[in-house]
């Protein structure tokens, strides 16, 4: 461990003291040296999280000591009620690291019902509370927290050799990653026409005032692809966004979004509405399009509408700002309110999930629309993910510019709002560019 061997070598000692000498559901934190929070991951096929905010906090965790599961309606509610068992577990932190805060780091999928082979282990909802957390807080320094259940194994030898595995991991230099050349397919145009005229039908009748398509695209390499060199290309490239990887059963979902569904702290609440984009960087490319300002603005009425009832105060601006991400330009209008009532994170995102960035308006309408047509479940793409505390705070970000990974294959959705005004032409040119910026971050391309 270098420079850091002594400090680290007497915190690896306490940890295993610590966690040996208790019983019951325990939390020890460790202060531990700076690395990139990536590096707690290893191509060994073991369950791991990765979860990073502008927002909140960064940390990435493997193995797992809690998982919770859900499905239905209920869904949002119970993973909210799992998280505030958390405030049970006895925290126990080395003098030089404050007490770990704990928390489920997991995700939504889009709808209920069946997912599909592809996306069965990730099922419904899936949290976890990892065996291991390193997390990076704001002032710089850096913690590893152990959670062991009541019924775990706590022999002093084993924990010892994890620890100092897991040290190790976080000491290893950090290779470049290469970009990789992949070969992509995708529906063709003339479905996706289809698609779109029978959308624009369902809009022009006044059924719809819109409808959010994705499109599903398979990229494929020569070789099986390493997700720790996909994590380390886009840490690089994020650019302020929503960082997440989930890796179950063998398969990964990783992807870096540019929206926020909604984050909570105390009484404050935020959202935000994300739509309306084009690959053109100028800001008047977007605030000049009638169209692109209309499907927006579907959005932040919806998100007003569900939030204003439960705020006493919200903020919502009358203009949107324009977001640059990698190669896509947004119109983003942040919302901000003071909450009533301490509603918490899962609550608040049970009532906006989806807003019509993703489904659509009127939504149960749009939800439908969606199943009928679209042919394949979406699985947790354009769902929620993120992390959920014992107290009801977190952050939940919507799952966009991701993909979900096996082997040589990386399958990526790619989604456009459809309006009045909205063409296939244009829409399938919108999808190619979000499939092409979701790539480029992980380090693919043809």
């Amino acid at each position: 461990m270098g420079s850091d061997a002594g400090p680290w070598q007497e915190a690896a000692e306490f940890l295993v003291a610590a966690a040996s000498a208790e019983a019951g559901r325990t939390l020890v934190t460790i202060p531990a040296p700076a690395a990139p929070v990536a590096a707690l991951w290893a191509e060994d096929g073991q369950e791991a999280v990765l979860w990073s905010s502008p927002r909140g906090r960064t940390l990435a965790g493997v193995g797992e000591a809690w998982v919770v599961t859900a499905r239905g309606g209920d869904r949002f509610a119970r993973i909210g009620a799992a998280a505030a068992e958390l405030g049970g577990w006895r925290r126990i932190s080395h003098p030089a690291a404050e007490p770990a805060v704990p928390a489920l780091v997991g995700g939504f999928s889009f709808a209920g019902g069946p997912l599909g082979a592809d996306w069965e282990p990730f099922g419904e909802a899936r949290f976890v509370l990892p065996r291991w957390t390193y997390e990076l807080r704001a002032d710089g320094r850096a913690t590893l927290t152990l959670a062991l259940g009541a019924h775990h194994e706590r022999r002093r030898d084993n924990l010892a050799r994890e620890v100092a595995a897991l040290g190790e991991r976080l000491a290893r230099p950090r290779r470049a990653a290469r970009r990789r050349r992949v070969h992509t397919a995708s529906m063709g145009y003339e479905p996706w026409r289809a698609l779109v005229e029978a959308a624009l039908t369902e809009v022009a009748r006044g059924r719809l005032s819109k409808v959010v398509l994705a499109r599903r695209f398979e990229a494929v390499a020569a070789a099986p692809l390493a997700v720790t060199a996909l994590l380390a290309h886009q840490e690089r490239e994020r650019n302020g966004s929503h960082w997440f990887a989930f890796r179950v059963g063998g398969r990964t979902f990783l992807g870096a979004s540019p929206e926020l569904l909604v984050a909570r702290r105390g009484r404050r609440v935020e959202s935000e509405a994300l739509a309306g984009s084009t690959a053109d960087p100028s800001p008047l490319a977007l605030l000049s399009d009638p169209k692109q300002r209309e499907e927006h603005a579907i959005v932040v009425r919806a998100i007003e509408r569900t939030l204003a009832p439960l705020c006493t105060t919200l903020s919502v601006p009358a203009h949107p700002e324009v977001r640059r991400h990698e190669r896509v330009t947004h119109l983003c209008t942040p919302i901000a309110g003071r909450l009533a009532a301490p509603l918490s994170v899962t609550e608040l995102a049970a009532r906006l999930h989806p807003t019509p960035a993703v489904g659509g308006e009127p939504t149960p309408a749009a939800r439908a629309w969606i199943a009928r047509h679209e042919g394949e479940p979406r699985g947790w793409y354009a769902g929620a993910v993120g992390v959920v505390e014992p107290e009801g705070d977190g952050v939940l970000a919507v799952a966009l510019r991701g993909a979900l990974v096996a082997g040589k294959r990386a399958t990526v959705w790619a989604g456009a709002g459809i309006v009045a005004g909205s063409t296939p032409a244009a829409e399938y040119e919108e999808t190619e560019m979000k499939a092409r910026s979701a790539l480029a971050a992980l380090g693919l391309g043809e």
